[in-house]
């Protein structure tokens, strides 16, 4: 079962800056859907790393069936960036962003 603490980690790992986040989802190949807090990159890079039932909201983000943390302010200004279609190349409903 997996820690807030690790949540947190994974959160963190992903960078300091929405431009860091953005570089480290494009290198990781994920890809996710704009206005969906289940299959945005952020949930799906979750996934990836063994979470279940990642949920990423601009407020919390929650994982498993118990955790929750507050977004982290790196992460909700991508997720603002990506849903207002600043990433095309990480969002799997835009042709051309194989």
């Amino acid at each position: 079962m997996k820690t807030i603490e690790e949540l947190n980690d994974c959160l963190s790992a992903l960078g300091t800056t929405k431009d860091e986040i953005k570089a480290s989802l494009v290198a990781a190949g994920i890809k996710g859907r704009k206005g969906n807090a289940d299959c945005c990159p952020v949930a799906r890079h979750l996934k990836q790393a063994g979470f279940t039932f990642p949920c990423v909201g601009h407020v919390a983000v929650y994982a498993e069936d118990h955790l929750k943390v507050s977004t982290p302010t790196p992460v909700k200004e991508f997720l603002i960036g990506f849903d207002r279609s600043e990433y095309p190349e990480l969002d799997e409903e835009v042709k051309g962003s194989e």
